[in-house]
């Protein structure tokens, strides 16, 4: 028989397990030196767009909600398509202006990557919408200076904007005053002289005046030009900062000819039809250039 010895090892520091669990944290939003609040998507699924604080109104901005450009598009869309029907509804007098307008002659509909649209409005128009009384969809609040209803809009130059209360986007609403301004304008006339053998014809026209002189029996048909400085109704907003891309704006002043708004036209914006200035390419050559059918990098 074997004999042995048994030894018992006995372990008093017994093994930790450790029961690992997984879960999706968000990284905290952060702010560029340009004001840009930066946020990321806590599942991972889209890129959210940077919320640019000088285009949102600052009391409606959520820097939990991410979404996407794709998403801000839909946003603002259907917001236009919200107020349209608000002022159609209740005979308010309006056009689409600056790069939404742009948007309807290149796009025909918003620019991919527009921030807010932009409406035109009269004084007349304003007031009225200023003492009416409307229902706003829930979703939606509006500004409008000096008004017994609505609270004070942003700046006393930009005196209404309609906003959207879940992300903070908006419709800039500018009041466009009228003024008499001297302009300087073409006259174009046409004119036909019969002239005899050696005789003049004279034709006078406004401070031109033409003589004419054949050798034989002629028909002349000439096209006089003439340009003199007309009072011309015109309508603008107040100067301010909002116009400081305006192409062709002295001291970001922007204004119009009356006849260039009114009357209004029928125009598409994507599945909506809005009212546009009459005389939309004069007008969008003024506030982009000759060539604002071509995109920028700013519009």
């Amino acid at each position: 028989m074997l004999l042995g010895t048994i030894v018992i090892v006995q372990f008093t520091n017994q093994p930790q397990i450790k029961h690992w669990t997984s879960s999706l944290h968000s990284i905290e939003p952060w702010t560029d030196d340009k004001g840009g609040i930066h946020l990321t998507d806590p599942l991972g699924q889209k890129e959210c767009v940077v919320l640019w604080t000088g285009h949102l109104q600052a009391e409606f901005i959520n820097t939990s909600h991410c979404y996407s450009v794709q998403e801000r598009q839909t946003y603002i869309r259907t917001m236009v398509y919200t107020f349209v029907d608000l002022m159609d509804a209740n005979g308010i007098e309006f056009w689409v202006d600056s790069g939404t307008l742009l948007g309807v002659y290149r796009d025909k509909g918003l620019i991919p990557f527009d921030t807010d649209a932009d409406i035109g409005i009269t004084r007349a128009a304003l007031d009225k919408l200023r003492h009416l009384n409307l229902t706003i969809p829930t979703d939606y609040e509006l500004f409008v200076n000096d008004s017994p209803y609505y609270r004070n809009g942003p700046y006393s130059y930009l005196p209404a904007r309609f906003v959207h209360r879940v992300t903070g986007l908006y419709i800039d609403m500018f009041e466009f005053l009228p003024s008499k301004r001297m302009l300087p304008t073409k006259t174009l006339e046409v004119v036909e002289l019969e002239i005899e053998p050696n005789k003049q014809a004279y034709h006078k026209s406004n401070n031109t005046s033409v003589q004419i002189q054949a050798l034989k029996k002629s028909i002349v048909k000439m096209e006089i030009t003439t340009v003199e400085n007309v009072e011309t109704d015109m309508f603008g907003p107040v100067p301010s900062l909002c116009w400081w891309e305006c192409h062709q704006c002295v001291d970001r002043e922007f204004i119009v000819p009356k006849d260039w708004i009114f009357p209004l036209q029928r125009c598409t914006f994507d599945e909506k039809q809005v009212w546009c200035p009459a005389k939309g390419k004069e007008y969008l050559t003024i506030l982009y250039g000759e060539d604002f059918m071509t995109p920028r990098e700013t519009h």
